[in-house]
C-alpha cells in the first residue's frame, strides 16, 4: 500500500492525452427590461401540494395557497396591497396569483413557491432555464 502513494497508481497512458477545450461564453440573456421589471424566483415551502403530497388531506390543509411575494417598494411601484390578486406575466405566458407584500423579499424580486398545483409555474419559463422577468398587474 505504501508504494501506491497519496495519489494512486498511475498508469502512463500516452494515447490519452488531455485536450484543451475553452467554451465561449455567452452573457446571459436576463437583462434588466423596463416592461419585466422584477426578477421570479422560486422555491420551496415547508408544506406544499407537489406530485406526493398532492392527496394528502392533512398536508394540503398545511400547505399555503399560491401566492407571489413582493417588497413593499414594489407594491407600491405597481399599485398592489397585500392580499390582492394580480396577475404575474412574463415575456411567454402569465399566472393570477394573490400578493402578499414582504420585507424579506428584495426589491427588486418576485418569489413564488413551486409545487402548488393551482399555480404552475412553467408558463412563466421560456425555452432557457433561467430565471424569468416578470412584472405585476391587477
Amino acid at each position: 500500500m505504501a508504494s501506491i502513494g497519496k495519489t494512486g497508481w498511475q498508469r502512463p497512458r500516452p494515447e490519452a492525452t488531455p485536450k484543451r477545450y475553452l467554451s465561449r461564453v455567452e452573457p446571459a440573456p436576463s437583462r434588466p427590461d423596463p416592461d419585466y421589471p422584477l426578477i421570479l424566483v422560486t422555491g420551496h415551502t415547508l408544506y406544499d401540494r407537489g406530485t406526493l403530497l398532492r392527496r394528502t388531506d392533512r398536508i394540503g390543509k398545511l400547505a399555503p395557497e399560491a401566492y407571489v411575494a413582493i417588497h413593499p417598494v414594489d407594491a407600491e411601484r405597481f399599485g398592489l396591497a397585500d392580499g390582492d390578486y394580480a396577475s404575474l406575466v412574463s415575456a411567454v405566458g402569465q399566472l393570477g396569483l394573490t400578493v402578499r407584500v414582504s420585507t424579506e423579499v428584495t426589491p427588486g424580486v418576485a418569489f413564488a413557491p413551486l409545487n402548488l398545483t393551482e399555480a404552475p409555474l412553467g408558463v412563466l419559463f421560456g425555452k432557457c432555464s433561467e430565471q424569468p422577468r416578470v412584472r405585476l398587474s391587477k
